[in-house]
């Protein structure tokens, strides 16, 4: 028996007809809450305008707060083991990154101390996530229903903006055409692994998102995304094949990724990177500063009068970016934290998937940097949680981790409470 506090016990015997239609029942009501939230913070709390708008922050700030709150009453409740995570070496190495970093560009202090709000954001929760996976405080597979629930309303309306409205490159609810690809980056492996795993109609209507997230990603004009999803599946083919076939499916993601991002042009990227390259030398060992990077130092006039979408905010490469704001400490801990995920590779099941759906991801942030983006940060930490979290696991009593975490979320709450929103020309 798998137990799992927050959608009930899972009875892998026999059941009767009522007790299935029970746990099927406590499984679903749970996942369409959670879907909600993620909703929520996919087309407000998590976009470039939701963040400046305190509509959207204070309700997202009170949902941390209750995730923090019950995630602790939970853990204490049932004295839980704290779980070791592929990120333990890397975070140590980010936080000297952080610190060289700010203490060397103190002047630009109002952008930097927006980057180490959510720098701080995204710790908190790949930790609690972790936390709650690995004690069987929610299944792996309760986390990703939700975010399929909010998957269906995402490409729901964007099939409808493009029957109605025929955009040149659709966004939906998401904003931003390559933000939206982002997201379909990661859903379209994970609805692939469901198609393999569930029969019936529930395999019929994973077959139908599974197509019409493709159809809105083509349209998103998103290449960085469409890239991202074939060298997802070339890496689950990668592990399946012999050695030439390996070297086949390697050069042709390479022809590929040539004709999507080289021989269609930049779309005004090479300008970006030009500029990247140049503020190197001067930073490259502290870096500018966290969100300090813009592509033009003072943006067109009408941006300030149109919701922002994040695309000023970015060198869109993620190691550029990296190498800019947090100079080579930062690259360092990048480099650190791929191998580690690397050695964290799951050998087969969703969680492969899941692997692959995140390193599709990691490919589209090489020709753009979409996981800036509260809302893409968020779901790619719940993607990589659930596909590490039972990758050699090792637990330990300690508690103090706990009291750490706990110290972090009251600091990022009493901040945002106090700050309530980000100001838009910050943006």
């Amino acid at each position: 028996m798998n137990r799992d506090l927050l959608f009930g016990e899972r009875n892998v015997g026999a059941e009767d007809h009522s007790e299935s239609r029970t746990r099927i029942l406590g499984q679903l009501i749970p996942s369409v809450v959670l879907g909600i939230v993620m909703i929520f913070i996919l087309v407000v709390a998590g976009t470039w305008p939701g963040i400046t708008d305190t509509s959207a922050t204070i309700p997202a700030l009170v949902l941390l707060a209750l995730l923090v709150v019950s995630w602790l009453l939970l853990r204490t409740k049932y004295k839980n083991q704290w779980y070791r995570t592929p990120l333990d070496l890397a975070v140590p190495l980010w936080l000297i990154a952080f610190a060289i970093s700010t203490v060397a560009n103190l002047p630009a202090r109002q952008y930097v101390v927006v980057g180490l709000w959510f720098a701080g954001l995204y710790i908190l929760l790949w930790y609690i996530t972790y936390d709650v996976l690995g004690n069987k405080l929610l299944l792996a597979n309760g986390l990703l229903d939700s975010l399929f629930v909010a998957g269906v309303v995402v490409v729901g309306t964007a099939v409808f903006q493009i029957l109605t409205n025929q955009p040149d490159r659709v966004a939906g609810l998401l904003q931003n055409a390559n933000i939206l690809a982002a997201f379909l980056a990661l859903m379209i492996p994970l609805t692939f692994s469901r198609i393999l795993n569930t029969k019936g109609y529930m395999r019929v209507g994973y077959v139908i998102f599974m197509l019409l997230s493709i159809f809105v990603l083509l349209l998103t004009g998103g290449r960085g995304g469409v890239l991202g999803v074939c060298c997802s599946f070339g890496a689950m083919l990668f592990f399946r094949v012999g050695p030439s076939q390996r070297l086949a499916i390697i050069l042709g993601i390479l022809v590929l990724g040539f004709y999507l991002i080289a021989y269609r042009g930049g779309d005004g990227r090479y300008p970006i990177y030009r500029r990247a390259f140049a503020l190197l030398p001067s930073k490259i060992m502290t870096g500018q500063g966290l969100f300090t990077f813009r592509t033009t130092r003072f943006p067109p006039r009408y941006k300030v009068y149109t919701p922002p979408d994040g695309q000023n905010l970015h060198a869109h490469d993620i190691v550029l970016q990296i190498a800019v704001e947090l100079g080579i400490v930062g690259v360092l801990a990048l480099g650190v934290t791929a191998t580690q995920f690397i050695r964290y590779i799951p050998e087969k099941g969703p969680e492969r998937w899941a692997m692959a759906a995140v390193f599709g991801l990691l490919v589209q942030q090489l020709a753009d940097f979409t996981v800036m983006t509260p809302s893409i940060a968020i779901c790619t930490i719940l993607v990589l949680c659930v596909a590490t979290v039972n990758i050699r696991p090792r637990a330990s009593n300690v508690r103090w981790p706990m009291w750490l975490l706990t110290a972090l979320a009251v600091i990022l709450l009493v901040v945002g409470f106090a700050v309530r929103y980000v100001p838009r020309n910050l943006l």
